[in-house]
Parts: C-alpha cells; sequence; structure tokens
C-alpha cells in the first residue's frame, strides 16, 4: 500500500499551472493598470508554456547555468588553481 505522504513534495496546480504563477494576479489587484493585467497574463503564459513542456522554473534555471557554464568541468575549484598551481 503506498504512503499518503507519497506525493507532498509536488508543487500545488490549478488548472495544470503551478499556483506560484498566480501570485502576479493580486499586485494586479493592488496596483490595477492595463499594463499590470497584460504583464501578469504574460507571466501566467510563461508558467503554463513551462508546464507544458515540462519544466519548471527550477530546471529552467539549472539548464541555463549549465548553458552559460559549459562543457567543461574542472576537478578543482578555481581559487586553489589561481593560488596554488603555477601558470608558467
Amino acid at each position: 500500500m503506498a504512503s499518503k505522504w507519497r506525493h507532498t513534495p509536488e508543487t500545488l496546480k490549478f488548472l495544470g499551472i503551478p499556483v506560484a504563477a498566480y501570485l502576479p494576479i493580486f499586485v494586479v489587484l493592488y496596483f490595477p493598470s492595463k499594463i499590470m493585467l497584460a504583464l501578469t497574463v504574460m507571466v501566467i503564459m510563461f508558467f503554463g508554456l513551462l508546464n507544458a513542456k515540462g519544466l519548471t522554473l527550477k530546471v529552467l534555471t539549472a539548464k541555463a547555468m549549465h548553458w552559460m557554464r559549459g562543457r567543461t568541468g574542472y576537478a578543482r575549484p578555481w581559487w586553489y588553481r589561481k593560488r596554488m598551481q603555477n601558470d608558467e
């Protein structure tokens, strides 16, 4: 029998979009304007697109960092290479 706590780390979703994506709606309610409404709709659509691709904001950020960092992974930290090794 599966534990009832099995799915607790999953994010809460409403209409397939994470609930955190709907938080900008509160900003629109506090500062009502057409620009804020458009910005809120774009943010919700962005998170909906991420969800359709099967990504989360954390995974997208990690992929972007990997793309910026490149393929090379050094075995020593930068401060060790800078201070301990001779680069003659």
